[in-house]
């Protein structure tokens, strides 16, 4: 037993590490990609790059064919047009993380005088937020086993009072569900 629970650790541990590391690359490759330079924009080079972009993609040819094999490819305008669109999503990505990192302490700050008459536990809170996609996952679960109810009663009798009935019946059980189960978050 303890070496399925160290061997689960040791899991656990490598499974972490593991998206840290894939976490650091993406955000590596994204100030690679952007080669983020406040300079940059006031270049006469890059304001000369800016001018061929937009002449390029007045150019509705999106595509080009290339002589020497005949094959379709992108043209120019397109290409530099997905670069540019990847360039500014990973710079969106810098912004909101730098933009949450700042946030989040901030909003805890600002939160802490709106939150005294709070009395629910954060575990309770937390609870309920967890319990959102199970619940999800629970309705469309029994929605897809209702729906195979219905169209195994209609194929079997094609009345389609049967069907509707079935469907109908439906709410009053869903609403007996709501009505007395327990709360997830007192």
């Amino acid at each position: 037993m303890l070496e399925d629970t160290a061997k689960r650790t040791t899991r656990n541990v490598l499974t972490t590490i593991g998206i840290i590391v894939a976490i650091v690359l993406i955000y590596a490759l994204a100030i690679q990609q952007t080669e983020i330079e406040l300079v940059k924009p006031l270049d006469p080079v890059r304001q000369e790059s800016v001018l061929r972009v937009l002449r390029l993609l007045a150019d509705p040819d999106v595509f080009e064919v290339q002589e020497a094999t005949g094959n379709l490819a992108l043209s120019e305008a397109a290409q530099i047009t997905i670069e540019r669109i990847i360039e500014t999503i990973l710079m969106a990505l810098i912004a909101s993380t730098v933009g949450t990192v700042l946030a989040v302490p901030a909003s805890f700050l600002a939160a802490r005088n709106l939150m005294e008459d709070i009395t629910s536990p954060l575990a309770a809170i937390m609870a309920g937020v967890v319990a959102i996609p199970v619940g999800g996952y629970i309705g469309w679960l029994f929605s897809s086993t209702l729906n195979g109810w219905v169209e195994t009663v209609a194929n079997l009798s094609a009345g389609t009072y049967i069907s509707l009935g079935v469907v109908a019946g439906t709410v009053p059980a869903v609403w007996a569900v709501n009505r007395f189960s327990p709360p997830l978050v007192s």
